[in-house]
């Protein structure tokens, strides 16, 4: 037979461990013996209304029928660093959405930052139907944050549908709203702030980015991209001016031309109080 003075700190010891799987022990478990689980989701863009995406979490086979821009969460939630694959699996009707951020693994809370952005079938721009022609990286004053904007233009000779169009710069992430049009031959003003009192005194606001895109003052570079095809970029790598606007000169307003530093200059016109710079306006080069 034997001692019960070794069983004893054993049953206490097995007790413990328990008592630790009950309670949540490691930080992953939840009251009751359950193990914590965390949402996936994110947000969806350039829906129309009264249609829908179809999403499916390739790794567990999981669906979310998503009807209106704004946030979703698929309706299985994963446990800490179960893998996720976000996928279409049903397009709107006369719209193509395409995933951002959609693969990764769990982290210790809910998962909020995959992308969904679905532009029109039809008539949403194709490469070259937006020139970037303005950038303002550095505004006058300090600091920059809310008045730094950058200008593209239509050539084409028809309105384009802008909604979930990708604006990239650097890591920075912007998809652009539903029911968001730009005119034939039309200025569009990108910033971010709409407030004039905050953003330098532009003379108006199209798309209002906030505080997902970081505008830089060297080695900047900016895209636009429609289901994943881009439409047109920018890089500079010299410094951006202080106070004033880099725009595009007038005879060079293509897709291509500001591919290269040599077609840009810096603005000597006064706006507002953010500095020089023809916002919404043709350029004074």
């Amino acid at each position: 037979m034997k001692d019960s003075r070794h069983l004893r700190p054993l049953a206490m010891a097995l007790a413990a461990v328990a008592l630790l799987s009950d309670c949540g022990g490691g930080g992953y478990g939840s009251s009751g013996g359950g193990a914590t689980t965390y949402a996936v989701g994110g947000r969806v863009d350039g829906l129309d209304a009264s249609t829908s995406v179809v999403l499916s979490n390739a790794s567990n086979n999981d669906t979310a029928t998503v009807s209106a821009n704004g946030s979703f969460a698929f309706p299985a939630q994963l446990m800490y660093q179960a893998a996720y694959d976000v996928q279409v699996q049903t397009n709107p009707a006369g719209r193509t959405c395409i995933v951002l951020n959609g693969t990764g693994f769990v982290p210790v809370g809910n998962v909020t930052n995959v992308a969904v952005a679905c532009t029109s079938n039809t008539n949403a721009p194709a490469v070259g139907n937006l020139v970037i022609t303005e950038v303002m990286a550095n505004p006058a004053g300090a600091p920059d944050t809310g008045k730094e904007w950058f200008e593209v233009v239509n050539p084409t000779g028809g309105a384009l549908d802008l909604g979930g169009v990708v604006v990239t710069r650097g890591s920075n992430q912007f998809v652009i709203p539903a029911a968001t049009s730009i005119p034939s031959g039309t200025f569009f003003i990108f910033a971010g702030n709409s407030s004039a009192a905050a953003n330098g005194g532009l003379p108006h606001v199209d798309v209002d980015y906030g505080a997902a895109l970081q505008l830089v003052d060297s080695n900047f570079d900016l895209s636009l991209r429609a289901a994943g095809t881009l439409v047109d970029a920018v890089s500079f790598t010299t410094a951006m001016p202080d106070g004033s606007s880099r725009e595009l000169k007038q005879a060079n307003l293509t897709a291509t031309d500001n591919d290269n530093e040599a077609n840009w200059c810096t603005s000597t016109t006064a706006y507002g109080a953010g500095g020089n710079g023809t916002p919404g306006a043709a350029n004074d080069c």
